[in-house]
């Protein structure tokens, strides 16, 4: 409970919560950390040469994660200024506080995108666990109620960090009347 009374979640605690409590309660209530990986790093510096593309049409860097980067631009929305680049959301449940970062909104195509790096492609989500991952249904959630969207497409683009650069993406469009169900 926070000092508003009201419990804030955010999709990433859920998630953590769902995969160990224990864990959950070292990072949320204890806060106590992990020292970043060389894949956390990665993923992190990734991100950044993504919302730099996405927010200005920066050229990636000519460095590992530039090139890791590079393969999903294709899958990505013409960089411009109504993206909403590393979007903060809240909504209101309740005494549920939702939050969180969306890496990019697009209003045109009414997608939510997250940005995921990868050694593998066996990692990737479907589009069948796309449609109930928690992650995935609340920024949908959210940017329907927002935004009035009848149907949102949650767009994960993977990139791979291993090996060659390459990248993909997984897909899938709720209608706003499942997302309700879902949520629910």
């Amino acid at each position: 409970m926070s000092d508003d009374g009201k419990i804030h979640l955010s999709a990433s605690g859920l998630g953590t919560d769902k995969d160990c409590t224990r864990k959950w309660g070292f990072f949320y209530i204890d806060r106590i950390s992990l020292p970043s990986t060389a894949a956390m790093t990665t993923g992190t510096m990734v991100h950044k040469v993504a919302e730099e593309w996405l927010l200005s049409g920066a050229t990636p860097p000519n460095n590992q994660y530039g090139k890791i980067f590079v393969p999903g631009m294709v899958h990505l929305p013409t960089p411009s200024p109504e993206l909403g680049i590393e979007k903060y959301f809240k909504f209101y449940d309740g005494e549920v506080v939702w939050r969180g970062f969306i890496d990019c909104l697009n209003p045109e195509n009414q997608e939510v995108i997250d940005h995921k790096v990868t050694g593998s492609f066996r990692w990737a989500s479907t589009s069948i666990s796309l449609a109930t991952n928690i992650q995935a249904i609340l920024y949908a959630k959210y940017a329907a109620d927002e935004h009035g969207w009848e149907n949102v497409t949650a767009k994960w683009v993977y990139y791979l960090s291993k090996g060659a650069p390459e990248a993909m993406t997984v897909e899938y469009t709720f209608t706003k009347e499942e997302l309700d169900s879902k949520y629910a």
